[in-house]
């Protein structure tokens, strides 16, 4: 690796904990949200036992190919062939016809009156009565060819241009016997016809096979297959049983065998992860710079995301809407600030919808568990009670969300109670998770959370006791500047609670050596700094930050306060000792000699602090405070400050430095305020006037 740093110094980036870190964020979420895509193939084979038990990852809406395909058998059991007019059979039957009435013609012809074994003979040959025969050689030449033109049109119009089944025989010998009526013909006219076309008509229809698949492939591109929807939670396969062809056909469409399509979502899947980590660290850059600087808190973030991510796989295997995201918001809002809580929810609803496949109901669902803690608490310092809140509205809207959708799909009313009691109970216990993972993770990594920093505020705190016992002008300082703060934090809504602490503690590298300090020097002729050179003196002055932040260190006492002691002094000059060092030199001294360190304060909370510290020790220091000296004083020194760019670094804008130069003022005034003298007592005679 160091090999590969001297040859791409650039890449040193990417072997820092802050790339390791988003690294194995985006790789646990692409092995959490993947896991269906890494079940082996080898054994779900049909036929075979289950092995383990299969959970659909996501919603999704399947073709039921057993039911499609009993619908086609039954449609096409129930459509008719195509039927066409057989030629051969029209050829023989026109034939019959003409061979028929030519001999007949040929009969009348010879004799004016057939013999009767010429009769008979035509009779059998033809198969119709001897009556027909006769009438047929004996009638009128009209009457003949009245009754020859009538069969040939209604052979012509019902059987040599339509196919005839022969369930249909009875129906077109009935319409062809009611045309005879209609024609008009004579009463034995009529009769003959009518035997006639009962002796010729005949079946002439036969399948048309390329019609019939024609048709019926028409029907069936117009059918629109059965399908199911596979809900997410739902058990596909439960181990021991049998795999079917139905089983697989689950199985294929949620990706979960088959070669080709695990690939393809892997690859997308892995794409998208990519993506959504890249857009992640880009909006941490922008708008929470301070939580990728630590470490702790990105791992805290990994843990949480992570662990949630697998309870909910498991709770997912109860119920659809048996929901704990909400813990993933409720634990960042209370570990790394509103900011990263929403940057996180906006990133993580938009993959969990998508690589989840969600439907409507699932999306809503998990929208209300990753903003409503958000925007419930907003940017206000979280507590323990806000917990039980949140998962009680939480509880409320996803029981009523749960019954709204199983009444959609039509449930039994069991189910309807059962999505109402899971679709609470994952509220609930979002918010149990979240109260018990914040605990875990303050504890463990050392965070800075409300009930921390209520135990660095308590007055048994050994560091407390030590300050209050062995510098008690800084302890009685620092109590000032803690209260002076306070006020200011509330008036620009910053952490209120986190400027106590900081200003309880800022001070306490003066443990080292507390008689260096004015403010616990008990006379005025034990300043020790009369004897001592100035540059050794500012040595000691300015080593407090340093020891106050290895004392901090060695207590762990949470990085916030850390940060505010090492910038309660900026990087401001120590004036008293620089003036000394000029008197006595007669000048060209550097100012840096007797600057501070630093950093400069960053937060609000550090600027805070580092602007109330100077204020307390400058206005306790004058000898006749009035309100408008006060003021005055106030206001210089915030202005030297901005001059001297202590500030340049800090996220406050001047409209906030304004409101807390005004809140300092009204504090102070109300703290050093003239008080009215006391008269001497009048000694009164014990008698009374005389």
């Amino acid at each position: 690796m160091s090999a590969l740093r001297r040859i791409w110094p650039g890449g040193n980036a990417f072997f820092s904990p802050r790339f390791s870190s988003f690294l194995a964020y985006g790789s646990l979420l692409f092995a959490l949200l993947g896991s269906t895509l890494l079940v082996s193939e080898s054994d779900i084979r049909e036929g075979q036992l289950a092995t383990r038990d299969i959970v659909a990852p996501e919603n999704v809406e399947i073709v039921d190919v057993l039911a499609t395909e009993k619908l086609r058998g039954e449609i096409l059991a129930s459509i008719p062939p195509v039927y066409r007019v057989d030629e051969g059979v029209v050829r023989q039957v026109k034939e019959e016809v003409e061979g028929f009435f030519v001999g007949l013609e040929g009969i009348r012809a010879a004799a004016l009156s057939p013999l009767p074994e010429v009769v008979e003979g035509f009779s059998r040959k033809w198969n119709v009565t001897e009556n027909t025969v006769r009438w047929l050689l004996e009638a009128p030449k009209e009457a003949y060819e009245a009754v020859r033109g009538l069969l040939y049109d209604l052979f012509a119009a019902r059987f040599f241009a339509q196919p005839v089944r022969r369930e249909d025989l009875a129906r077109v010998l009935l319409e062809m016997n009611t045309e005879i009526e209609k024609a008009g013909l004579p009463g034995e006219a009529m009769w003959v016809a009518g035997i006639l076309v009962t002796r010729f008509l005949r079946p002439n229809a036969v399948v048309d096979e390329a019609e019939t698949q024609e048709k019926r492939a028409q029907i069936l591109a117009s059918l629109e297959p059965v399908r199911r929807v596979i809900r997410r939670g739902e058990v596909l396969l439960r181990r021991g049983d049998i795999v079917t062809r139905e089983h697989l056909q689950a199985l294929e469409a949620l990706g979960i065998v088959g070669e080709n399509r695990r690939f393809s979502r892997a690859l997308s899947l892995g794409i998208f992860i990519a993506g959504v980590v890249v857009l992640e660290y880009l909006y941490l850059r922008r708008f929470a710079p301070l939580f990728l600087g630590d470490n702790a808190l990105l791992l805290v973030r990994l843990m949480a995301v992570c662990g949630v991510l697998v309870l909910h796989l498991l709770t997912l295997r109860v119920s659809p809407v048996f929901l704990v995201a909400g813990a993933i918001p409720l634990v960042l809002l209370t570990l790394a600030g509103w900011e990263v809580a929403l940057g996180e929810s906006l990133l993580l609803f938009p993959l969990l919808f998508w690589a989840w496949r969600m439907d409507l109901s699932g999306g809503l669902l998990l929208f209300l568990h990753l903003f409503s803690p958000v925007f419930l608490l907003g940017k206000k310092r979280v507590e323990r009670k806000h917990f039980t809140r949140v998962g009680e509205v939480l509880a409320l809207f996803c029981g009523v969300l749960g019954i709204l959708f199983a009444l959609e799909e039509g449930l039994a009313l069991w189910k309807v109670l059962t999505f109402f009691v899971y679709g609470g109970s994952g509220g609930i216990l979002a918010s149990v998770v979240a109260l018990g993972s914040v605990s875990l993770f303050e504890h463990t990594f050392h965070l800075t959370t409300e009930v921390r920093l209520m135990e660095l505020l308590n007055p048994n705190h050994p560091l407390l006791k030590r300050l209050m016992l062995e510098a008690p002008g800084t302890y009685s300082h620092s109590l000032i500047v803690a209260n002076l703060a306070e006020v200011a934090a509330e008036e620009i809504g910053a952490n209120a609670l986190l400027v106590r602490a900081g200003a309880y503690y800022h001070d306490i590298g003066k443990l080292r050596r507390p008689q260096f300090f004015i403010e616990n020097q008990a006379g005025p002729n034990r300043n020790v700094h009369e004897r001592l050179s100035p540059y050794l003196s500012v040595r000691v002055i300015i080593g407090h930050v340093r020891d106050g932040l290895e004392i901090a260190r060695k207590f762990r006492l949470p990085r916030e306060v850390q940060g505010i002691i090492q910038s309660h002094h900026g990087r401001s000059v120590v004036r008293y000792f620089y003036e000394k060092a000029l008197r006595m030199s007669g000048g060209n001294i550097s100012r840096d000699v007797f600057r501070y360190p630093g950093p400069l304060p960053r937060t609000p909370e550090e600027a805070i602090v580092f602007l109330a510290d100077s204020v307390e020790a400058a206005v306790r220091s004058m000898k006749d405070p009035t309100p408008r000296r006060i003021e005055m004083t106030v206001r210089n020194i915030i202005r030297a400050y901005l001059e001297d760019g202590q500030l340049d670094e800090s996220s406050l804008t001047l409209r906030d430095i304004n409101r807390i130069a005004r809140r300092f003022v009204l504090f102070l005034n109300g703290m050093i305020h003239a008080r009215v003298p006391y008269p001497e007592p009048v000694e009164e005679s014990v008698h009374g006037k005389s």
